[in-house]
């Protein structure tokens, strides 16, 4: 009788701390935004960002995670605040450990460089200051502040800036062709129009530069030379 106690007893033991475990396990998983961020989302939100890739940008054992997403043309900011807010929880709710700061870059889809954002960009931090994350005791003690670059939220007005891949247009005369649409030096410079000449487009280039866009088009012409295929801007384009 009392072998078969104690060895009840056994029982009780491994399952008491099998279940202890169990609950440990699921203290440890526990998403860490869900402690009183006060970040706050619709439940029938359903976000519309694209997540590319997250950068450290830690120092002296201070963690801070920099989140680059890219959205479509054409949200509100009140739909770009929701995408930030998702993005940082969603971000968070993945993290082992905690972040002091966390900053979203919001970017276009059309977007081929992840440098200065282009839509917007959120702080997640003590005081919404990026340079805060020494001072983070909570979550709780965070602020979300963003800065949104206007000029996405403006309707386009030039008709140059929506050139069709094949459209022919008319290149001013005096306008010069670089074989490369980020540099416009002498070195790239492979010729200058004496006239105003037809071109085709082939392919455009979006740079964004302080928050607005500079259109690019790669175009074909054909010279006396022959045909000459390079890069010109936006606005040495007749329409």
């Amino acid at each position: 009788m009392l072998k078969k106690n104690a060895t009840m007893i056994q029982i009780a033991l491994l399952s008491f701390f099998a279940l202890l475990f169990i609950f440990c396990l699921f203290l440890i998983s526990r998403p860490l935004y869900a402690i009183n961020t006060g970040i706050d989302l619709p439940d029938n939100f359903k976000p519309s960002y694209k997540f590319q890739y997250a950068q450290d940008f830690s120092y002296s054992l201070i963690p801070r995670k920099r989140i680059n997403i890219t959205v479509t043309k054409g949200l509100s900011k009140t739909e770009i605040e929701l995408n930030i807010k998702h993005s940082i929880k969603e971000y968070l709710n993945h993290s082992k450990k905690p972040i002091n700061a966390i900053s979203v870059f919001v970017y276009r889809d059309i977007d081929e460089e992840f440098s200065a954002y282009t839509v917007a960009r959120g702080i997640f931090a003590p005081n919404g200051k990026w340079e805060d994350a020494d001072k983070f005791i909570s979550y709780a003690d965070c602020k979300l502040t963003i800065d949104y670059r206007e000029n996405y939220f403006k309707k386009e007005s030039d008709p140059r800036h929506n050139l069709k891949k094949g459209q022919s247009v008319i290149i001013k005369k005096g306008s010069g062709i670089s074989i490369s649409p980020d540099n416009w030096t002498e070195e790239e410079s492979i010729f200058k129009l004496s006239k105003d000449t037809e071109g085709i487009i082939i392919e455009k280039k979006v740079l964004p530069v302080g928050g607005f866009d500079m259109i690019r088009y790669k175009i074909t012409i054909t010279s006396d030379g022959g045909e000459i295929t390079g890069w010109v801007h936006s606005y040495n384009i007749y329409l």
